[in-house]
């Protein structure tokens, strides 16, 4: 289910991730990271149709830099080596095997990186609590609403403005954005209207 930040939709899925322009490199970078970027370089491959002998040459043959796991043992793919080691590029059980892969790592990648509930539990692999994603909604994601309201109010700390919305798309409580709202009214000395005008905008804020 795609999901929502700041009134726009941006997709959950892997392959729809990786396609967006934005939050494509920002989720390879966190599979980078994580030491599992084979997965979203194989994915990026069959998105732009790479031929048989590429998809084998760097994705399936043995000891290949960018190896994926699809495990050999599977009766969908232990014919596989021989097709590849032979050159039998024109066998046409290639395209069920490149579309069974793909299966497969969409599988891996959506359980270990992609929690189905957005923001998702804690911990190192999840890319909705990574860094990368944090870069994603502070460079691009929430900027524009973050400038609009910095510039309206004239706030001229916009990166305690942007934590402020950061943490309530993370799943901040109205009690923890009050607080944190409290804090940046008092370092900027808001007039009491725009004091106001924050405070309700803070709470009817939908991300």
């Amino acid at each position: 289910m795609p999901i929502r930040i700041d009134k726009k939709t941006y997709p959950d899925a892997p392959k729809e991730i990786l396609k967006h322009n934005k939050l494509g490199p920002a989720f390879m970078k966190h599979l980078k990271r994580n030491v599992a970027d084979e997965n979203g370089l194989f994915l990026l491959a069959v998105i732009k149709r790479k031929p048989f002998s590429f998809l084998y040459q760097n994705f399936f043959a043995d000891g290949c830099a960018k190896e994926i796991n699809i495990g050999w043992n599977d009766r969908k793919f232990n014919f596989v080596k021989g097709l590849g080691d032979n050159g039998t590029w024109n066998d046409s059980r290639w395209p069920k095997v490149v579309k069974d892969a793909e299966t497969a790592i969409c599988t891996l990648v959506t359980n270990n990186y992609l929690p189905s509930r957005f923001p998702g539990a804690d911990g190192p692999q999840n890319f909705w609590r990574s860094q990368p994603f944090r870069e994603f909604c502070v460079d691009h994601a929430l900027k524009a609403n973050v400038d609009q309201v910095a510039s309206r109010l004239k706030i001229r700390n916009k990166k305690d403005l942007m934590e402020i919305y950061y943490q309530k798309l993370m799943g901040a409580n109205p009690r923890q954005s009050m607080a944190a709202c409290e804090k940046l009214i008092k370092k900027e000395k808001l007039a009491a209207q725009m004091e106001k005008t924050l405070k309700d905008h803070i709470m009817e804020m939908r991300l």
